[in-house]
């Protein structure tokens, strides 16, 4: 017999956003860390109603965390209109949980497409844990994607150079004490100059999320160009070790 919960949830979740000022950059357009945001308060919101949310997992000493992610963009929503995060489990593979996403407009058009594999982690090993010990067993929605896309690791096209670095402060973690997935987001596009993602179009963003970083831990981010076809690669380090963090490849239109 299915529990309670299995037979409320919703395979698929759909949130709906107003764009706000305090969104936007300067150009207007809603800014990448906080469709970030957006993202994860769906997920987070659609993990309750399924019976896996941070609370569901305390007993068992589990928590998500946001492994991988890519991002298709067609356009990126403007400031006061209202969009649906549309988001849905999309079976596993191997250690990962895969969690598709659909950004659509008012009219009900896809606007950015967005696929991610989310691992679930031991609180006190930090190790990875098998999907099938979670408590319910998570819908697959077989048949429907928002794309499909093996999301690999990233290679840097050349030798990376300094952009800046960063010490971990409180505004940064989130509830597991790590650096925020979106705050990630914001230190990426801080590698560019004021206007450069403004100006140009963003085709593709893919960031692996590499290990965790804690409060007080310095974090080097480097990033490395390619002319043809234009992209750019982001790395965050660990300043004492030198190891990564953060990875992020942009494709530009």
């Amino acid at each position: 017999m299915l529990r309670d919960n299995e037979e409320r949830m919703k395979p698929v979740w759909e949130q709906t956003f107003v764009v706000r000022s305090y969104d936007v950059d300067a150009g207007w357009k809603l800014r990448l860390p906080t469709l970030f945001s957006y993202m994860q308060e769906a997920a987070v919101n659609h993990s309750y109603d399924l019976g896996v949310g941070y609370h569901d997992l305390e007993p068992f000493g589990t928590f998500w965390v946001l492994s991988r992610i890519k991002l298709r963009i067609e356009r990126m929503p403007a400031w006061k209109e209202t969009v649906t995060i549309r988001t849905w489990p999309k079976g596993k593979d191997r250690l990962f949980a895969l969690r598709d996403f659909l950004v659509l407009d008012q009219d009900n058009r896809a606007m950015i497409s967005v696929t991610s594999l989310w691992i679930l982690i031991n609180k006190e090993s930090h190790r990875p844990q098998r999907i099938q010990s979670l408590p319910v067993t998570l819908p697959e929605n077989p048949g429907v994607a928002a794309f499909d896309e093996h999301l690999d690791k990233i290679k840097p096209p050349g030798p990376a150079q300094l952009c800046h670095a960063r010490e971990v402060m409180t505004g940064d973690l989130d509830v597991n004490r790590h650096v925020n997935n979106a705050r990630y987001v914001d230190w990426i596009m801080d590698c560019f100059a004021p206007g450069i993602a403004a100006q140009d179009t963003i085709k593709t963003l893919q960031v692996n999320y590499v290990d965790e970083a804690a409060y007080k831990d310095r974090v080097i981010m480097n990033m490395a160009e390619q002319a043809s076809p234009r992209a750019s690669y982001i790395e965050g380090l660990h300043a004492d070790t030198q190891s990564p963090v953060v990875q992020a490849l942009i494709e530009w239109a």
